[in-house]
């Protein structure tokens, strides 16, 4: 299996990565995530503070894991006597994409939300490919 963490320093290195830098948004800095490996699996942990487990979609596509999360807007009113001036928390989503071989399987990632922050546990050594495919979140 190829996980490209190399291209992705390559890229981030160069001139690519000090456009894609000039170009980050809030909503990019919502996602930082940290990628670490043994000798079995990679690991990917992403920061997602204060999305839940339903706000939070995991996608493999033709090789790709697509991470995204969204929070609906709130049609809640202000406690008693009070009164909005500014709303910045209303509407937050977020994706990033990670190539991660298409024969890399729903069943073979282990996802767990917990404190804010999303680990993604993705074996090294992977059987059969398979096409689309969706991941559940442990508690």
């Amino acid at each position: 299996m190829a996980f490209l963490p190399d291209v992705i320093n390559d890229l981030a290195a160069g001139p690519l990565g000090d456009f894609l830098a000039a170009q980050a948004s809030p909503a990019g800095a919502l996602m930082r995530t940290d990628i670490s490996e043994n000798a079995t699996d990679y690991r990917l942990e992403i920061e997602l503070p204060g999305f839940s487990k339903k706000d939070i979609h995991l996608q493999l596509k033709d090789g790709y894991l697509i991470v995204s999360a969204k929070k609906s807007e709130s049609e809640e009113e202000p406690k008693a006597g009070r009164q909005y001036l500014r709303r910045e928390r209303a509407v937050e989503s977020c994706s990033r994409t990670f190539y991660v071989g298409k024969e890399l399987l729903a069943t073979d990632v282990k996802a767990k939300l917990s404190n804010g922050v999303l680990t993604l546990t993705i074996p090294k050594e992977i059987e059969t490919p398979k096409g689309e495919e969706f991941i559940e979140i442990s508690e």
